[in-house]
């Protein structure tokens, strides 16, 4: 008899547990497969170039400040992407495989390098040997050599230069269409994680009416991630992205949402220049790099 009681209790228990742990089976299944189609785009991110925009080589020499105006009325500025060895790949290929000389968008103002669409110089500085020297006080502007090394030089001195071109797509796709759109045209989403890509992408947002833009900033497992594999240095969230509270009670700079609903997932930039949290089915314009 007590056998019998002990083996209907255990039976009764499975009976309790089932259900549990088919609820907790189906919303593993069912997460599984709303992670899937963002997987396939990590998955098909890393073996793309994380290099901002497109670098185009532009033969015809000219002084440095002639140069940028020509790059920001043809293309978005003077090359300001030159901030790791990614970079020097992207211009070596703009100008047929092999890095010619050529104006890049470094400049320096008020004794500070900086960039020419905006931010300042980061810890990448591959100058050549006895460079920079400000040469009879007359050198403030940037070229780069065949060595991907950098040189500064006279403003005045006639060379090739290397434009920048960002694309702002008017359009209006769901954000994974967006991304769709720029990887056919061997791009992806602009990612923005310096202050300089950041001022470029929003002046290219300026230039038009459009109010909010897609960009490649995503939600997955727990955190936000460019989907191009750059790192989240930069941050420029909205005050709807959530405040961090200071010890005395304050507020310091907005933060990145956490924990997002689904209909918050993706990322956008805003004509103020500051990043949201956003439906990824709304229909927006984009920028590809």
């Amino acid at each position: 008899m007590r056998r019998w009681v002990l083996a209907a209790q255990k039976e009764t228990s499975r009976q309790r547990e089932e259900p549990a742990k088919r609820t907790e089976t189906t919303a593993t299944a069912t997460a599984t497969a709303m992670d899937r189609p963002l997987l396939w785009i990590l998955l098909h991110t890393y073996a793309l170039s994380g290099v901002l925009g497109r670098h185009v080589f532009v033969d015809q020499p000219r002084g440095w400040t002639d140069a940028q105006k020509t790059c920001r009325a043809e293309h978005t500025d003077l090359s300001p992407a030159v901030t790791s060895v990614r970079d020097t790949d992207g211009l070596r290929k703009a100008s047929g495989g092999t890095l010619k000389w050529g104006w890049v968008g470094l400049h320096k103002n008020n004794s500070v390098w900086r960039w020419s669409g905006g931010g300042v110089l980061t810890d990448y500085k591959p100058w050549r040997d006895t460079e920079p020297n400000n040469w009879c006080g007359k050198e403030w502007v940037v070229e780069i050599s065949p060595t991907g090394e950098w040189n500064d030089g006279r403003e005045s001195n006639e060379r090739s230069f290397f434009c920048i071109s960002l694309t702002l797509v008017s359009e209006n796709l769901r954000w994974e269409e967006a991304l769709e759109h720029c990887r056919r045209q061997e791009g992806d989403l602009l990612a923005m994680p310096s202050d300089t890509r950041h001022l470029l992408a929003l002046s290219e947002l300026q230039k038009t009416q459009t109010q909010r833009v897609w960009i490649g900033l995503r939600y997955l497992r727990n955190r936000w991630l460019w989907v191009n594999g750059d790192p989240m240095g930069f941050q420029g969230w909205s005050k709807a992205g959530g405040r961090s509270p200071k010890a005395n009670g304050e507020e310091t700079l907005p933060r990145e949402p956490r924990c997002p609903a689904l209909d918050g997932s993706c990322g956008a930039l805003t004509r103020e220049g500051l990043w949201e949290a956003r439906d990824c089915r709304e229909r927006l314009s984009f920028i590809c790099d």
